[in-house]
């Protein structure tokens, strides 16, 4: 099995865009760590602007994805992992739906507090989603391509 290091052009950007999308997870997390009523005005612009720019992101990923990205180079390699993949993609249009729904609430300072805990929740909960479903590319990817992954985050 080889390292990462030594692995294709298409595994490490994958491996880079995965690396990617979770830091912007995780400074938006960050963010909704704040307690309702002490966030100011232009920190719940920036957290909307940031939840934005991670929608377009992993938007922007999955059409990669979907148009005979590194999906496609790994079932090149490892036919058996087709199945997997085509269930992967199933999950993309759910995964911007929910972040959608996070995005569609009112971000305003003076918003009621059970309206920002109710997006903190449909945050996480778009966040479980997420990684978990990158989590499940690596695996492919790590198998497609024959590759040891768990020296990674």
């Amino acid at each position: 099995m080889r390292s990462v290091h030594e692995a294709e052009p298409f595994l490490q950007m994958a491996l880079e865009e995965h690396r990617e999308l979770h830091h912007q997870v995780d400074d938006i997390n960050r963010m909704f760590e704040q307690p309702p009523g002490e966030i100011a005005p232009d920190e719940v612009r920036a957290l909307h602007a940031r939840m934005m720019s991670l929608r377009d992101n992993v938007s922007k990923h999955f059409r990669q994805e979907e148009a005979g990205g590194y999906l496609e180079e790994a079932i090149c390699r490892s036919p058996t992992v087709a199945a997997k993949a085509d269930s992967l993609q199933k999950q993309h249009q759910e995964l911007l739906e929910l972040i959608d729904r996070v995005l569609a609430a009112p971000h305003v300072v003076d918003a009621p507090a059970d309206v920002w805990r109710k997006s903190q929740r449909e945050f996480a909960a778009f966040c479980k989603r997420l990684l978990a479903h990158e989590r499940a590319e690596n695996a492919l990817l790590a198998k497609a391509f024959n590759v040891d992954l768990s020296s990674i985050d």
